[in-house]
């Protein structure tokens, strides 16, 4: 069976982190992932971040592979929209005008796009809606194409970690988030029902921590580093921290981590608000979230619930689930893998003037599979063709033994020409003579009520109205005798009572009704030609 390699590219501030996925016929499983430092100096990120995804592609030979990145949250500009109408066509007409009143510049500068997150009980929508400057857009496909990678889809990257919810933490109820702190910026994304309600990235990661050791211990950055991960922990209740250097890095990692704490406690009171319900419990990854005691302390700081991630292995994915490294820094870049691999529906800046243009290059080298697929389809299509002819001519020999003996019973003798039979019987029978009345009770009914006089001019009741085959009878009362002579004069004027002596109505005798003097009894026993 033919292999189809996707990669999820993830390009954080100090590494480039690649899943490769391998896809075929109903499965989906983890091939390998790979990280790469990228190179400090003093070029721009971005020049840096493509040369080191060009060496890891080079490196593991990863050219054949479909590529999904995700733009970096600190490029983007995330909005909850709330809308009255849930109608995705005029969610698209509006999304544009109501971004122009909360973002920073001319709409004509930024690429939109939105992803519908759940629907009010009054027939509304909540939308998520991302935009990022095009120029932020084109700098960086035009820096990762230079390396030779041509990005499929560009996501929004706090948009797609609901993607892992649905490979790895299926039925998970109630709301939650996931945290994925990095070296510069932290993805926040809070997920309820399966999808991402509420995103935003903080410019905060644990680069922050390294930069307060490297300050208070008068170290180098990258001793620094080195320090906070074999000597750094965050403070917390359950542990127990000793008098002297210690309790300074206590002190230290403490209000290193503030600011984080405050944008955490923020952004899940606006999630609160905006959903009506608490985050519930929050899932740490990222790079920076490998800082011992992390998760107690900002359970202690958040008040709520909060865990490293676990990625259970499952079919396909076990060698992630041994790597506590890979468990932490790869969550973003198995999450954008998925988002292409499984075909979501997402926020995916390239549109428009970034519209992905397929290279069909690798089709030449699966031309030998792909002819064989074809030559399949056409035999198929083959068998196809002759099941249906063979079908159709089945029919065919019933409905002509079909013709040959309902011709033998209508004119002695079997034929099986269908034209010759058509026009015999247009021939051999008048339109008069067959069964088929002129009118129906219910059309002389119809007609009968059309005729007579307005509400407004006579007062009528009709008490008792028989219509049988060439005669009506009608019986009412009314307020005078001249407005019987209007009932008989309307109802003369139906066709099916017309005839050439005028005489088809007969007006039986007028009586005044016993106690009530102002109104009249009338009969009429009308002839007719039908029904």
């Amino acid at each position: 069976m033919a292999r189809h390699f996707i990669l999820g590219v993830d390009l954080g501030a100090h590494s480039v982190k690649v899943v490769q996925l391998e896809t075929g016929f109903r499965q989906l499983r983890l091939h390998d992932c790979h990280e790469l430092e990228i190179e400090p100096g003093d070029e721009p990120y971005l020049a840096r971040a493509a040369r080191a995804l060009a060496k890891l592609v080079a490196d593991h030979d990863l050219r054949d592979t479909t590529i999904y990145a995700a733009l970096p949250g600190d490029q983007l500009s995330l909005r909850l929209l709330a809308l009255p109408f849930s109608d995705t066509r005029k969610i698209e007409q509006v999304i544009g005008f109501e971004l122009e009143s909360q973002i920073l510049g001319d709409i004509d500068e930024v690429v939109y796009d939105h992803t519908v997150v759940d629907h009010t009980p009054q027939g509304g929508a909540r939308v998520l809606a991302a935009a990022a400057r095009k120029t932020g857009v084109r700098e960086l496909l035009e820096r990762v194409a230079e390396g030779g990678s041509e990005p499929r889809a560009l996501f929004a990257a706090p948009l797609v970690y609901d993607t892992l919810v649905d490979r790895f933490m299926p039925g998970r109820s109630g709301t939650f988030a996931i945290v994925d702190v990095g070296a510069e910026r932290t993805n926040v994304a809070v997920i309820r029902g399966g999808r991402v309600v509420l995103a935003r990235t903080i410019q905060r990661g644990g680069g922050e921590l390294t930069r307060a050791v490297a300050r208070t211990y008068r170290l180098a950055e990258a001793e620094a580093e080195r320090v906070k991960r074999s000597s750094g922990f965050a403070p917390h209740a359950d542990l127990r921290i000793e008098a002297g250097p210690h309790t300074q890095m206590a002190e230290l990692m403490r209000a290193a981590l503030a600011p984080l704490v405050r944008e955490l406690r923020q952004t899940f009171a606006l999630a609160r608000v905006e959903l009506g319900e608490p985050v519930m419990a929050a899932h740490l990854c990222g790079g920076g979230s490998q800082l011992h005691g992390l998760p107690e302390h900002l359970q202690e700081q958040l008040e709520i619930v909060v865990e490293r991630l676990q990625i259970e292995g499952g079919p396909g994915f076990a060698q992630l689930a041994d790597s506590e490294q890979a468990q932490a820094t790869m969550p973003l870049a198995l999450a954008v893998g998925l988002a292409g691999a499984t075909g979501r529906r997402e926020v995916d800046f390239r549109r428009g003037e970034f519209a992905y243009k397929a290279d069909f290059s690798f089709l030449r080298a699966k031309a030998t599979y792909l002819a064989a697929c074809v030559l399949a389809v056409l035999a198929c299509a083959a068998l196809d063709a002759y099941a249906a002819l063979h079908k159709l001519r089945q029919d065919e020999t019933v409905l002509d033994q079909r013709l040959r003996a309902e011709t033998q019973e209508l004119f002695g003798e079997p034929q099986s020409d269908p034209e010759a039979v058509s026009k015999r019987i247009r021939q051999g029978i008048k339109m008069d003579e067959l069964p088929v009345p002129a009118a129906t009770a219910y059309d002389l009914l119809d007609e009968i009520s059309k005729n007579m006089p307005a509400a407004d001019k006579i007062k009528l009741d009709v008490t008792e109205l028989e219509i049988k085959a060439k005669k009506t009878f009608l019986k009412g009362t009314t307020d005078s005798a001249s407005a019987v002579d209007e009932i008989a004069a309307g109802l003369a004027k139906i066709p099916c009572f017309i005839n050439e002596k005028g005489d088809s109505i007969q007006k039986g005798a007028i009586t005044n009704v016993v106690g009530q003097q102002d109104l009249k009894q009338f009969t009429l026993t009308i002839s007719s030609k039908c029904p």
